[in-house]
C-alpha cells in the first residue's frame, strides 16, 4: 500500500504514513510520551511484543495454576487468553470481565475452590498485569489499550491526535472492533468529520471471533457527517463468479446494506461448485480441471512444446494446512508449480496440536525448579490427546497425591488404561521418559519427542499423512 502510494504521488517517500491499527496507535503513543513523561506511567509498556505474547502466555500458565482455574480455561470453546483478547478488543475493563464471569460462570463451574471463578480471575489478572509491568511483557493489544487510555484521560493528548494528521483515510473498515472504533472518534470526533474517510464492505466481515462488527459501516452515517460513494463493480472476475458471490452474501444473517455487484468483463466464465468428501479428494479434482484447462493450449519454450500448460492455472487456499494434500498431488504427478512465498508450508508448525505441545515444552525447559504445576499442563494436553475426558482429568488431579514425577506418570499410564479407548500407553512412557531427561538439562533429540507425541491416539487421528510425511 505505502510503495502504490509513493507511485500514485511520483516520490521516493511521501509524507502519508501507511500503517495497520496497532502500528500507528502504537506511534501515536510514542509521540505522547515525547510530549509528556506523564504517559508512562499508562498501561504496559516496554518490549516486544512479538517475544512478549510468549512470555504473556508462559506467565497466564503459571496463574492458571496458581488460581486454580483449570476448569474455567478448559469451559466451551476459547481459553482464558483468548476471552481475555476478545473481551480486551470489545472495550470492556478488568472489573467489567469480571461482572460478566460473576454472571455466567460463577454458578456453572463448580471446583470446589473457596472463592468464586470471578474473584479469582479479577485476582489473577491484576497479578498478571503488575508482572507485566514490572517485566516489561508487552502484548499487540497493549498498543491499543495505551493509547486509548491516555486519550480518554487527557484532554491535551487529545488535541495532539486531533492536529496530527490533514487527513485520516481507514480500509478494511468493516473489521474494526469497539476499542478501536472508541480509539478513533477520539482522534477523530464526529465535530471534524470532513477529514475521515472510510472504506469497506460489510458482507466482507470475517473477524467477529476477535469483536470486529460491520454494522460501524451501516451505522456510520448516524454518527458522522457522511457523504458515501458506492463502488458496485467488479474489476476482478467475470460474471459467474460475481453472480454465485452476489447469491452467497444475500444470504449474510446481519443487518446488511442491501447491495448487488456488477461485472466488469462481459464473459459469463465459469463458476463450478464441487463438494469432495476429503482434501486429497479436492487436490486431485483441482489437478485433473487444472490438467483439462492445460490441454486447450500447448505450452511452447525454445521450440519444445509440452501437452499441457501449466501456467493457465492458479490455485487460492484459504490456509497453508490446506496446501499439503495439494503439494503431495502435485509430486506424484511430477506436476511443476511454484508458490508465491517460500514458506516453510510443509513444516510441522502447520499443525496446531504439535505448536500447542512445543510452547509447553519450551516452558517446562526455561521454568526455574521441577514442581509439579510446571507438569500439570503437559500431563493434561497429552491424557487429552488418549481420549481421557477433561472431567475425569479434573478429577484425576483432585485426588491426585504428589510423591514424586515418577509416581504421578505411573497413575497417568493408569489412568489411560482405565478411562480411554486406547491402551497403548507406549508413545506415553517414551514422551514423558524423554521430557524428564530435557528437564534435567541432558540431551534429547526433539525429532524423538515429536515422534512419540505424533503417535497419541488423537493427534494421529488428525494429522494427515502428507503433514507426516513432510515432519
Amino acid at each position: 500500500m505505502e510503495g502504490r502510494v509513493n507511485l500514485f504521488l511520483g516520490v521516493e517517500n511521501s509524507k502519508v504514513n501507511v500503517s495497520t491499527f496497532h502500528g500507528t496507535f502504537m506511534s501515536l503513543f510514542n509521540q505522547l510520551k515525547k510530549q509528556n513523561p506523564a504517559y508512562s506511567s499508562i498501561g504496559v509498556q516496554g518490549g516486544n511484543a512479538d517475544e512478549g505474547e510468549f512470555e504473556y502466555k508462559r506467565e497466564l500458565r503459571k496463574l492458571i495454576n496458581k488460581y486454580n482455574l483449570y476448569k474455567f480455561d478448559k469451559n466451551n470453546e476459547k481459553t482464558i487468553f483468548e476471552r481475555v483478547s476478545f473481551w480486551t478488543n470489545m472495550g470492556c475493563s478488568i472489573d467489567e470481565m469480571t461482572d460478566y464471569i460473576e454472571k455466567h460462570f460463577d454458578s456453572v463451574i463448580d471446583d470446589k475452590a473457596d472463592r468464586p471463578v470471578s474473584v479469582r480471575f479479577n485476582s489473577m489478572i491484576n497479578e498478571l498485569n503488575q508482572i507485566r509491568k514490572e517485566n516489561e511483557i508487552v502484548v499487540y493489544d497493549d498498543f491499543l489499550i495505551n493509547l486509548y487510555a491516555a486519550l480518554l484521560q487527557y484532554s491535551e493528548a487529545r488535541e495532539f491526535v486531533q492536529n496530527r494528521y490533514d487527513y485520516i483515510f481507514i480500509d478494511e473498515f468493516q473489521d474494526i472492533n469497539p476499542l478501536q472504533m472508541e480509539t478513533v472518534k477520539l482522534i477523530c470526533p464526529p465535530t471534524i468529520s470532513s477529514k475521515l474517510i472510510i472504506v469497506g464492505d460489510d458482507d466482507q466481515s470475517i473477524y467477529a471471533f476477535r469483536g470486529s462488527d460491520p454494522n460501524y459501516i451501516k451505522d456510520f452515517p448516524n454518527l458522522y457527517n457522511t457523504q458515501e460513494i458506492r463502488l458496485m463493480r467488479n474489476y476482478r472476475s467475470k460474471k459467474k463468479i460475481v453472480d454465485a458471490g452476489n447469491w452467497v452474501i444475500s444470504y449474510n444473517e446481519h443487518d446488511r446494506i442491501q447491495k448487488s455487484m456488477d461485472a466488469f468483463h462481459k464473459d459469463d466464465g465459469e463458476a463450478i461448485i464441487v463438494e469432495c468428501p476429503d482434501t486429497k479428494e479436492e487436490a486431485q479434482w483441482i489437478l485433473s480441471r487444472s490438467q483439462e484447462i492445460g490441454k486447450l493450449e500447448p505450452f511452447v519454450l525454445e521450440d519444445k512444446v509440452e501437452p499441457i500448460n501449466y501456467t493457465k492455472s492458479t490455485v487460492l487456499y484459504r490456509s497453508r494446512r490446506q496446501l499439503q494434500s495439494m503439494f503431495q498431488a502435485l509430486d506424484v504427478k511430477g506436476v511443476p508449480y511454484v508458490i508465491e512465498k517460500m514458506d516453510d508450508v510443509m513444516g510441522i508448525f502447520s499443525i496446531q496440536d504439535f505448536n500447542n505441545a512445543f510452547g509447553m515444552w519450551q516452558e517446562l525447559v526455561t521454568s526455574e525448579g521441577n514442581k509439579f504445576q510446571f507438569w500439570r499442563s503437559i500431563l493434561t494436553n497429552a491424557l487429552g490427546h488418549y481420549f481421557v475426558s477433561n472431567r475425569a482429568i479434573e478429577q484425576w488431579f483432585e485426588n491426585l497425591e504428589v510423591a514424586s514425577i515418577s509416581d504421578v506418570f505411573l497413575e497417568a499410564y493408569a489412568l489411560v488404561i482405565e478411562k480411554s479407548k486406547t491402551k497403548d500407553t507406549l508413545p506415553l512412557k517414551q514422551y514423558l521418559s524423554l521430557l524428564i531427561s530435557l528437564k534435567q538439562g541432558k540431551p534429547v533429540n526433539m525429532k524423538e519427542v515429536a515422534e512419540h507425541f505424533l503417535a497419541f491416539p488423537r493427534v494421529k487421528e488428525n494429522v494427515t499423512d502428507e503433514e507426516r510425511n513432510g515432519f
